[in-house]
């Protein structure tokens, strides 16, 4: 049962988790786009790319919580569940998955229904900032466990 939690709790965390971590870093540079886009008139830029960015964080943001909840199984199963690094792992996890539902994906929703012009992106740009502090913090969650084999 393990292997069979172990290779689960790993493909959900890249086949999920990644592509919203990669998603959500390049988001805040097409709002800018999407922003210009708004104000030109050879459309020449287009939003669908922040759209697209938008619909593969929220629809990989929902299978998302699959790879903490399959390494909790697998604490269980191993008896591990009480350790630093397992209660560590899951609190960082739990800050970063309450960032990206609270205010990333928002703020990417706002970013595309009122765009401004990129020169007065306001505090959007700042909650859309957020995204490398989530993909620092499930960075920190994998190092922190490595290093406590």
């Amino acid at each position: 049962m393990e292997p069979f939690l172990l290779t689960g709790h790993v493909l959900a965390g890249i086949l999920f988790l990644g592509p919203m971590a990669v998603t959500t870093s390049l988001f805040p540079r097409l709002a800018a786009v999407v922003a210009d886009a708004a104000t030109e008139r050879d459309g020449e830029r287009s939003a669908a790319p922040a759209q697209l960015l938008h619909r593969i964080t929220r629809k990989h943001g929902v299978l998302t919580p699959a790879a903490p909840v399959i390494g909790l199984a697998l604490a269980g199963a191993q008896d591990r569940r009480s350790e630093v690094q397992i209660v560590a792992a899951m609190d960082l996890t739990a800050a970063a998955g309450g960032l990206a539902a609270l205010r990333t994906m928002p703020g990417q929703q706002e970013s595309l229904q009122t765009p401004v012009d990129s020169a007065r992106l306001t505090w959007r740009t700042r909650i859309l900032a957020l995204a490398p502090v989530i993909g620092g913090l499930f960075t920190l969650v994998n190092v922190r466990r490595r290093g406590h084999r």
